[in-house]
């Protein structure tokens, strides 16, 4: 019987001690070494063809519309988000 859920666990749990222990070594921090791990072991980076990334999901701005009251959105123009 295989569970994969288990097995993913444990295989990350060992990458990071591995990691960790190296990045120690070197004298390098910790969260770079967690850092790197994630990108070693993230489900896009999988060769197999039947597993999906689990990316964030875009949402459609129309589904929200008229669900907030008028004093509560307020429009920013794109000269003010830099």
């Amino acid at each position: 019987m295989e569970h994969p859920v288990l097995t993913g666990a444990i295989l990350l749990l060992a990458a990071c001690v591995a990691v960790l222990t190296l990045f120690e070594r070197l004298r390098l921090p910790a969260l770079l070494a967690y850092l790197l791990v994630g990108v070693l072991i993230s489900p896009r980076r999988s060769n197999n063809p039947t597993s999906e990334p689990t990316g964030p999901k875009t949402v459609n701005a129309s589904a929200f519309e008229g669900q907030l009251p008028a004093s509560r959105v307020r429009v920013v123009s794109p000269s003010r988000l830099h």
